[in-house]
């Protein structure tokens, strides 16, 4: 039984560090994405077709953010359900302390923070992205009418 027991647990580090890869693997895939459409939006000037290239742009950002949420979401199962495994009754019988393994699951549920962190600033560059497209922010916080409203002042008081 002794040998059952310590292949469970090397099983359940197995699985766990797979998991953790994966949710790595695809948040780098996530920022890979992200700043590859980034950077065709800041360049897109350039294309003939600018409004085609934006929107296939903006489509990878939102496709990037759905990755960055499906992933989390599948890790953060992971973790509850492997430790909803290690408090069952069904494991009382191994008769070994999971304290340990069970620290390790919460140090690992640290990253699912770090993923919603990360998914939260990509969700501002988009949502900064739309209002800069509509018109509703300015990124050099230069109102560009009163600028032009002093301009033209200026302007008459020259010519007087």
């Amino acid at each position: 039984m002794a040998t059952t027991d310590k292949t469970y647990f090397q099983n359940l580090f197995v699985q766990g560090s797979t998991q953790l890869n994966f949710l790595l693997l695809s948040q780098r895939n996530m920022i890979l994405i992200f700043a590859f459409a980034i950077t065709f939006l800041v360049f897109s000037v350039d294309f003939r077709k600018r409004l085609l290239v934006r929107l296939i742009m903006f489509c990878l950002l939102v496709y990037s953010v759905a990755l960055g949420i499906l992933s989390t979401i599948n890790y953060n199962k992971y973790i509850k359900k492997t430790e909803k495994e290690l408090d069952s009754e069904k494991n009382a019988d191994i008769g070994e302390d999971v304290s340990d393994e069970i620290e390790l699951l919460k140090d690992w549920q640290k990253w699912v923070y770090f993923s919603y962190v990360l998914l939260g600033v990509n969700a501002l560059i988009i949502i900064f992205y739309i209002m800069f497209e509509i018109g509703a922010y300015d990124p050099s916080g230069i109102d560009q009418t009163s600028i032009s409203k002093q301009t033209s002042s200026r302007s008459k008081r020259v010519k007087n």
